[in-house]
C-alpha cells in the first residue's frame, strides 16, 4: 500500500534516462563572459565598477578576472549590469545547455529591467517632492 505524500525516488544522476551533460562543462564561460561584456559596449573596467556598486563593496578587475577564470561569479552583484549584457549572457548559457530561448523570454527579462529602471524613477521623484 502507498504511503500517502510519498514522493518517488529521483532518477540517478548519472542513469540512462539522466544522462551526465558535458555541454555545460566544456563551456568556455571566460569567452561567454567576454563576449557578453563587448555586446553590452562595456569595457572591463566599467563591469567592475557596476559590480562594485551593490552593497559588497569595491569590486578590481583582479578579482573580476579570478572569477571568470575560476567560474565563482558574484551573481548577486552582477545583477547590476544592462540588459544588453544579461541577454547575450543568456543565450549563450542556453545554447551550450542544449535549451532554446526565445524572443518572448527575452521580452520578458527586458520588461523585468524596464519595471525595475522605472520603479528607481519613481522613487527619485518621490525623494525630490520631499526635498524640495
Amino acid at each position: 500500500m502507498p504511503i500517502v505524500g510519498a514522493v518517488p525516488p529521483s532518477k540517478p544522476v548519472q542513469s540512462v534516462q539522466n544522462p551526465p551533460s558535458n555541454a555545460l562543462q566544456s563551456l568556455d564561460l571566460d569567452a561567454l563572459l567576454c563576449e557578453s561584456v563587448r555586446a553590452a559596449n562595456l569595457t572591463h573596467g566599467q563591469v567592475c565598477a557596476h559590480i562594485g556598486n551593490g552593497k559588497g563593496g569595491a569590486y578590481d578587475q583582479s578579482q573580476w578576472t579570478k572569477a571568470r577564470a575560476t567560474g565563482d561569479l558574484p551573481l548577486g552583484r552582477m545583477l547590476s549590469l544592462p540588459p544588453a549584457f544579461w541577454c547575450h549572457f543568456i543565450v549563450g548559457l542556453s545554447e551550450a545547455a542544449g535549451l532554446h530561448v526565445s524572443h518572448a523570454d527575452m521580452a520578458d527579462i527586458a520588461v523585468a529591467r524596464v519595471a525595475v529602471a522605472f520603479e528607481a524613477v519613481a522613487e527619485a521623484f518621490r525623494h525630490m517632492r520631499r526635498a524640495g
